[in-house]
């Protein structure tokens, strides 16, 4: 299956050109400064009437303006598809090109490529992936091939609404802390009952310090001998009575 091709085109700063864009069916540039500009223009008189247009701007700048307005004039084909975006609907616009490149005299977006709307796809139904793809700051470029696929399957005939996207619920700041408190609860009272069912003691509950700190404590004792206490044999109560008087003790 041939890969299907996009352009992007932006409605102006802040898509303001937006609803003009979809009521007279066109796609356009600007630059109006540069004065109009042939489709087979060369290169070198391209950029030069850039230069003589915007003196202020880099070079840089420049040609990636010119670099734009090439392609605007040379590589979208009639029939192509192309995109632009509303802010204020938060829809994507699709249609197909259906002119070639044309100049319109005194307007801010003057380079103009006719358009026939068909189709409409919510920026809320699209993957963010596709969001962050169609989110580039060019004025005109080309739609990756992954973003176009998912545009084109969720888009809807103009003038259709997708289903509303549900928000996500929030829980109150209160509720969530409350929420977060009972699970470590909840986690720490399993950990003593799993310790208590394999047989520690409240040693090993410890930190690390105070039971090394015992352990130390325990062994250093281990090196003092320990008091016996000595049985005495026993004896008949006559000769304990022997003992007495000469002040032995038993």
């Amino acid at each position: 299956m041939a890969e299907e091709r996009i352009w992007f085109v932006r409605a102006g700063k802040d898509a303001v050109f937006a609803d003009e864009f979809r009521t007279a069916g066109r796609v356009a540039i600007g630059w109006s400064e540069a004065g109009f500009v042939a489709a087979d223009i060369d290169d070198r008189a391209l950029s030069l009437q850039f230069a003589n247009a915007y003196p202020g701007k880099s070079e840089g700048t420049r040609a990636v303006w010119t670099a734009q307005v090439k392609r605007f004039l040379r590589e979208i084909a009639i029939g192509d598809r192309v995109m632009t975006y509303d802010t204020a609907t938060r829809y994507y616009l699709l249609g197909a090109i259906t002119s070639a490149p044309e100049w319109l005299e005194g307007h801010p977006l003057p380079r103009v490529r006719r358009v026939t709307w068909t189709q409409q796809t919510a920026r809320d139904v699209l993957t963010a992936a596709t969001r962050n793809s169609l989110g580039s700051i060019a004025t005109f470029f080309r739609v990756s091939a992954d973003a176009a696929a998912e545009v084109l399957q969720k888009a809807q005939p103009l003038g259709v609404d997708s289903p509303p996207i549900q928000p996500p619920v929030t829980e109150p700041e209160g509720v969530r802390i409350l929420r977060e408190d009972v699970a470590e609860k909840a986690t720490s009272s399993s950990r003593t009952a799993s310790r208590l069912s394999t047989g520690r003691t409240c040693r090993n509950w410890l930190p690390d310090t105070a039971r090394n700190g015992l352990q130390d404590a325990r062994g250093a004792g281990r090196g003092r001998p320990r008091r016996r206490h000595l049985r005495l044999p026993r004896r008949s109560r006559p000769a304990r009575a022997q003992d007495l008087r000469r002040g032995q003790t038993p």
